[in-house]
């Protein structure tokens, strides 16, 4: 949450400190930070100035608008995923995301086509690999035999709300995600 509740001169110590204990991997969104694409930018800011990206593991997210005055500017449709990557790309200033979420269900958007995007986004190399964060489980099951179905890019991860005192996700989540071979980031 750069930018909301780190400033970005917190933020470049949290990356630095962070890099230097061994942890590589930064999870935003193109919403966190106080402002549409703050966190980005200010993560995107920091590990370019640290030359280290390359040797960094870099996550963001897609589903909420950027700018709510555009009404076709949210979920997970064909036309917002590439507009939310090329932005989220030059925010982060790298030429690829790593880990590319959905964050939330698009019940407007058929999974067939949110695959697909996600996949061409793959294999133009902007994307390395797909995830999810906040389905329900059932439509990580849907997402995971949609692209084995299909032929697409499957979902690598799921990112729900999961810790020692809130276990809900024992119940569904974990063993969905143990059938279809999907990593849980809690």
């Amino acid at each position: 949450m750069f930018g909301d509740r780190a400033t970005p001169e917190d933020a470049a110590t949290i990356v630095h400190r962070s890099l230097d204990a061994g942890v590589n991997f930064f999870d935003t969104s193109n919403v966190y930070g106080g402002a549409p694409g703050r966190s980005e930018s200010i993560l995107g800011e920091t590990l370019s100035a640290s030359g280290q990206r390359d040797k960094t593991l870099v996550a963001t997210k897609v589903y909420f608008p950027v700018d709510p005055a555009d009404p076709n500017g949210r979920g997970v449709s064909r036309r917002h995923i590439i507009q939310s990557c090329e932005a989220s790309l030059r925010r982060l200033q790298t030429d690829y995301i790593d880990l590319y979420q959905l964050h939330w269900a698009d019940p407007l958007t058929a999974i067939e086509e949110t695959l697909d995007t996600l996949t061409d986004l793959v294999r133009e190399a902007k994307v390395r690999y797909i995830g999810s964060s906040n389905l329900p489980p059932w439509q990580v099951a849907e997402a995971a035999l949609t692209a084995r179905w299909m032929g697409c890019e499957r979902f690598v991860s799921a990112q729900n709300y999961y810790d020692l005192l809130d276990r809900d996700a024992e119940a569904e989540l974990v063993p969905v995600c143990e059938r279809y071979g999907v990593s849980i980031l809690p």
